[in-house]
């Protein structure tokens, strides 16, 4: 059984505007190096979309998908105590999608009863989750396609 939430999010854009400061510096290097492992993430995951064990593997545990005007903005897994993944497109980025999607998610694991929640964090994502309040545990190393990816081992005490 296929157990998955949508989110809709509806914020006008009109109240963004006066914020542009919050996209920081486009030609910083920090926001560059973001950008290209944000790229080869957003490919991985496409790469992993095709393959016929994807459709299995979102059936576990809670999937949750966000749309943002009608469109698919991302969408974000709990499996166990696990966050599997959390992703947002990048034209809905910095909007306080993925944000939410893991609300829903911590929010899920407490009614279960959990008492804390891992994840592996990406680049991307590692000042992501260190915000909403999780700890790193070890720094790794993995390989993707010939690629040498770091990412942490983290974990947050929900208790």
């Amino acid at each position: 059984v296929l157990c998955m939430a949508y989110i809709r999010f509806i914020v006008m854009l009109a109240l963004l505007a006066p914020f542009p400061a919050l996209a920081g510096n486009a030609n910083s290097t920090a926001v560059q190096e973001e950008k290209s492992a944000a790229a080869r993430e957003q490919q991985e995951l496409l790469e992993r979309a095709d393959d016929p064990a994807f459709p299995a593997d979102l059936a576990k545990g809670l999937t949750m998908v966000a749309e943002w005007q009608q469109e698919t903005a991302g969408f974000a897994q709990l499996v166990d105590d696990r966050i599997t993944l959390i992703y947002v497109h990048p034209d809905t980025a910095r909007l306080g999608i993925a944000t939410l999607l893991y609300q829903h998610l911590e929010d899920e694991a407490r009614i279960q009863g959990r008492e804390r929640l891992v994840t592996e964090a990406s680049l991307v994502a590692h000042d992501f989750f260190l915000f909403l309040g999780f700890q790193p545990d070890a720094e790794e190393t993995v390989e993707r396609d010939g690629v040498a990816l770091t990412r942490w081992r983290m974990h947050k005490p929900l208790i």
